[in-house]
């Protein structure tokens, strides 16, 4: 039996009490960078226990958010802190039935895949997810490949490189820099 615990808290007993009987931590994403949760996520990195992150919808508009900047960067996020994975929490039609905007105008869309007569429809999100869960692997492998190395100063450089795509989210260009240094050092170390 693993227990995943998907929680967060500022009240450090409750947390050392809950720590006993988890196995693997999954705070939200959101929480990463909160003030208030320092001292939480601090504990965490200390027990030694795989530390996740999950995200989910955040409203009503996840239609219309840039995939790039609101999926795939998630990923750079967690590869970024360190943490083994990320997860989406509502990857169905969570907030009712998007098929009955009519009669219930406040039901918010988190589908990741609608049915259709052939099967079902991708969401620019769910594959905007695939190609985050790519560029994760992509760099944890690369990651792996400078160790084997043993070029501290490379593998600084590297992990610098990836902290500027997740600082200037704006800036696509740094990641697929990134992209293109990972695929010609993973080719050319097999």
């Amino acid at each position: 039996l693993t227990t995943l615990t998907d929680c967060s808290s500022s009240d450090m007993n409750e947390v050392k009490r809950m720590d006993k009987y988890t196995d693997i931590w999954m705070p939200h994403f959101k929480t990463l960078k909160q003030d208030a949760l320092k001292e939480f996520h601090s504990y965490l990195r200390n027990t030694g226990k795989p530390i996740l992150t999950y995200y989910y919808c955040t409203g009503g508009n996840e239609k219309i958010k840039a995939p790039y900047a609101d999926y795939i960067l998630k990923f750079w996020g967690c590869y970024n802190q360190g943490l083994r994975g990320i997860g989406y929490w509502a990857a169905g039609q969570y907030y009712g039935d998007p098929y009955y905007r009519k009669m219930n105008k406040t039901a918010l869309d988190t589908a990741l895949i609608y049915p259709n007569e052939n099967g079902v429809s991708l969401s620019r999100r769910i594959l905007a997810w695939n190609r985050g869960v790519q560029d994760f692997k992509m760099l944890k492998l690369a990651e792996a490949t400078l160790k084997k190395q043993n070029n501290a100063e490379v593998l600084n450089t590297f992990h610098k490189n990836v902290e500027q795509v997740t600082k200037y989210p704006n800036d696509l260009s740094k990641a697929e820099a990134m992209r293109q240094f990972c695929r010609k050092l993973l080719i050319t170390n097999k």
